[in-house]
């Protein structure tokens, strides 16, 4: 029975093939967005991780949590 499911879902993939041109433009303009997403949320970590930085040395003592605490 499990083989026999496997089978089957490997006949669907395989069935698939190459990708239309309207999909590949569709997956094109996606990984698009999500570079430009990921870029911007960089960005905003980046700017972040500067004020952490500023206001850790304006006020001397440490904002980030340390990795080997326990709670």
């Amino acid at each position: 029975m499990f083989i026999r499911k496997l089978r089957e879902r490997s006949r669907n993939f395989s069935s698939h093939g190459k990708p239309k041109t309207k999909d590949a433009a569709e997956l094109k303009k996606r990984i698009k967005d999500l570079e430009k997403a990921l870029e911007k949320a960089n960005v905003l970590i980046y700017g972040l991780n500067s004020m952490i930085d500023h206001a850790e040395k304006a006020h001397k003592f440490p904002i980030r949590k340390k990795g080997g605490t326990k709670q």
